[in-house]
């Protein structure tokens, strides 16, 4: 069982142990598709629909503030492109009105049929994004970020994406980045790019997500039990046969000093049990759950474990029972 000094040096114990690192995402897909031979196509349907359903929850066609429900779908050349297609498709399907804005396609045969799709479905395409925010922001209910995922260099970002970028920081409407917000590099908080509303985590929340503070769902319950557990991903349960979890903090409140007392936290020293044991023993059994999250100062704090972390949604922090 791992001690933790409360509170830790910034937040670096939370820092290197939670979030699927970018190499650690790729190697996964890489064995979906050689070990368990997972077709790329039916991965970025899975995906794709996910998605559609998280926006869906996070925003409901009654609750739009616009009397048509549009939707911006902006897509890259890549596998996060893809996914915007299929998700552009999907809320075609469940009625919204979305366009898609698709400056440079790929001319991988897998893209091309998604594209195919969404033109035979109705779907329009703009033929430029428009540099005059305000236009955006009148025609639009929100925005798709769909552009660059995990295999693009942040550092290195090329027109029209890092054109893109510019005009995206500026909209007032809301953003939902699929995986990685576009721009931010997928094992480090992004300190000046584009600030998300909603996030949609694809097979586990990568390292980037650790200081998001929006709406974050996590999609894809498909992965085999032996990755989860080769890959240490402690993923947190779906509710029945869901597909899709909305990951939550607002459970992570500050403990009043009280119940510091209560709990015996006024040492300064809690434990820290992993998943794989946790619940596992007797003795276990009797620590009490609580939840680990950062503040905006990236200190840890404690709270109710009432429902998963944002932060860090297959964690628990256990203190010793008096």
């Amino acid at each position: 069982m791992g001690k933790l000094t409360f509170p830790p040096e910034r937040g670096d114990w939370l820092r290197h142990e939670c979030g699927n690192s970018k190499g650690d995402a790729a190697a996964i897909e890489t064995e979906l598709f050689r070990d368990y031979r997972f077709g790329q196509q039916q991965l970025i349907e899975l995906w794709g629909q996910a998605c559609a359903l998280a926006i869906t929850k996070a925003y409901p066609l009654s609750a739009l503030s616009k009397k048509q429900p549009t939707v911006l779908v902006i897509c890259g050349p890549d596998q996060n492109g893809s996914i915007g297609l299929v998700c552009a498709r999907y809320l075609r399907i469940f009625d919204y009105e979305p366009t898609i804005y698709h400056p440079k396609r790929s001319s991988h045969s897998l893209h091309q049929d998604f594209t195919i799709q969404c033109e035979k479905m109705d779907i329009p395409f703009l033929s430029y994004l428009p540099t005059e925010v305000q236009l955006i922001n009148d025609a639009y209910n929100l925005v798709i970020d769909a552009m660059l995922g995990l295999e693009v260099d942040s550092s290195n970002i090329k027109e029209p994406y890092s054109g893109i970028l510019v005009t995206l920081k500026q909209i007032k409407i809301p953003i939902v980045s699929v995986d990685v917000p576009s721009g931010w590099d997928a094992d480090e908080p992004s300190q000046d790019g584009i600030i998300p509303e909603v996030l949609i985590s694809l097979m586990a929340p990568k390292k980037c997500a650790l200081n998001f503070s929006g709406k974050h769902f996590l999609a894809g319950r498909f992965l085999p039990y032996d990755i989860q557990k080769k890959y240490e991903l402690n993923l947190p349960d779906y509710a029945g046969t869901d597909c899709l979890l909305e990951l939550r903090d607002s459970s992570c409140n500050w403990l009043s000093s009280s119940e510091k007392s209560a709990l015996g936290l006024d040492s300064g020293t809690i434990f820290i049990i992993s998943p794989q044991t946790s619940g596992r023993g007797r003795e276990a059994k009797q620590l009490q759950s609580f939840c680990y999250s950062r503040d905006n100062t990236g200190f840890a704090r404690i709270g109710n474990y009432l429902s998963p972390c944002t932060l860090c949604p297959w964690m628990e922090i256990h203190v010793p029972a008096r």
